[in-house]
């Protein structure tokens, strides 16, 4: 598996070998509907497109805090994921472990 050397996304060092596996990455993972969560242009650069796609798996993996809703009525506190920022990646995060 390829790793990447520094963070991707929003505040972080996005150099462009890693985004460009980030963004690799993401077009060979699929989602529940079988479509790829990353479908812009592979170019390395980051931008909105590509933090929407990480942001999206992180969803579909639930790598971020579940919506808060309304305890009371559910009787359970929401579930919360460790240190996960959305639409970012760090070297060692769970996000890129899941990739």
């Amino acid at each position: 598996m390829p790793n990447i050397t520094d963070s991707v996304g929003e505040g972080g060092a996005n150099k462009r070998h890693d985004v460009a596996i980030v963004q690799l990455m993401l077009q060979l993972i699929k989602d529940a509907s079988n479509n790829p969560y990353f479908a812009g242009e592979y170019n390395g650069a980051y931008g909105a497109t590509t933090k929407t796609a990480i942001a999206a798996f992180q969803k579909g993996q639930k790598l971020l805090p579940a919506s808060p809703g309304n305890p009371a009525k559910t009787g359970a506190m929401p579930a919360v994921a460790p240190a996960e920022k959305e639409g970012f990646i760090g070297v060692s995060s769970q996000t890129f472990a899941k990739i």
